[in-house]
């Protein structure tokens, strides 16, 4: 974080969790994203999966979180959810989308992985 008096911005959350899952992601995660609650100090972590997700692709997630969570002061925490988002089922990121695995390019005209971003394309993405 670049203050610890103030909530962490889009680059620190995104940079952290990126970070955390380098070696973490497991073949059945789709999408993980990132979200502050200021006012809680609370940094939430969604963890979407392509079902129900196994016992090591939750503790993959985990010791993410334990390396986000590790880059944010007390009296900061973490909330994780592990959401199963079976095809075709689209995603639902929180805030600020870290991952996203290639599903296919199926929408031409967006030229993005609509089954996995729903309908609307994270403002991140959109400038890509």
């Amino acid at each position: 974080m670049t203050d610890i008096n103030s909530p962490p911005t889009r680059i620190d959350l995104l940079l952290s969790l990126q970070r955390a899952l380098i070696g973490e992601v497991h073949a059945e995660l789709r999408a993980a994203s990132i979200e502050a609650d200021p006012f809680g100090k609370i940094v939430k972590l969604r963890f979407e999966y392509v079902g129900e997700p196994s016992e090591e692709a939750r503790e993959c997630a985990s010791r993410a979180g334990t390396e986000v969570i590790a880059d944010f002061p007390a009296p900061w925490c973490v909330e994780e959810e592990h959401l199963a988002r079976p095809l075709p089922a689209k995603c639902e990121p929180h805030g600020h989308l870290a991952y996203l695995r290639f599903e296919g390019w199926d929408d031409p005209q967006l030229g993005t992985n609509a089954a996995c971003l729903g309908e609307s394309i994270p403002h991140e993405l959109s400038k890509l």
